[in-house]
This record gives C-alpha cells, structure tokens and sequence, in this order.
C-alpha cells in the first residue's frame, strides 16, 4: 500500500513539474529602436544628476526641531533651530522635488525650491 502511494506521488509530481512556458517575448520581436545606451542619440544638455544640492537658512522663533520632509513624508533633514539665531545648512535632495515641507512647532509650511534655495522665518509670535 504505501508503494503504491509513493508510486502515485511520484507519478503525479512527474506530470504536473513538465510543463512548457511560454516565452516573456515574442521570438520574433519588432525593432524597437535603440539595442544598447551606447547607440541610444542624448542631448549633450542631458543631466544625468539624481540628486541636487540646496542650501537651506532657516530662523525660528522658538526653541524647537525644524523637519524637512519631502511631499510623502520622508525626512530629508532635521534640526534645532535657537530662537532668533539663523540656521544655514545643505542638503541633498533627488533633482525631481521643487517643493519641500518645513515641519516645526506643529505647523507644517511648503517651500519651494527656488535656485536651490529655500529660505523660512518662522514668525510664531511670542
């Protein structure tokens, strides 16, 4: 009895493991174009960078954490800012952001990157 079962077992995985795949990719694809980067046609204008630098200056009105967050929440840098004293710092941010936010004391601020710059006074009063 349990040769048979072990017979049917065997049977049954060599039926269903020898199958045929279908290929991804047709056999005979069309020719779409560029093969290789080194064939690819590039702007000599093309700028390859995925990250820039900004410069950042920032002035809190109260001692408290400055966060600088991209728009799904990643914190890109964080700090202490002193009341009244300038904070200037850089960062490296991916090239696509043109706005960041600036989280401190509870309120959330967009920035936009202007030349790579984002200069905030935060005016909380006293």
């Amino acid at each position: 009895m349990k040769k048979l079962i072990i017979i049917i077992a065997i049977l049954s995985l060599s039926l269903t493991a020898c199958q045929k795949f279908e290929p991804l990719q047709p056999e005979n694809p069309e020719d779409t174009g560029n093969k290789t980067l080194s064939e690819a046609t590039i702007s000599e204008n093309f700028n390859w960078q995925t990250t820039k630098n900004v410069e950042v200056t920032l002035t809190g009105s109260v001692n408290d954490v400055v966060k600088v967050k991209a728009s799904n929440g990643d914190i890109y840098h964080k700090a202490l800012l002193s009341k009244g004293i300038t904070y200037v710092t850089r960062i490296t941010i991916p090239t696509f952001e043109k706005e960041v936010t600036l989280s401190y004391n509870g309120k959330n601020v967009t920035a936009t990157l202007e030349e790579n710059k984002i200069e905030h006074t935060f005016n909380l009063g006293s």
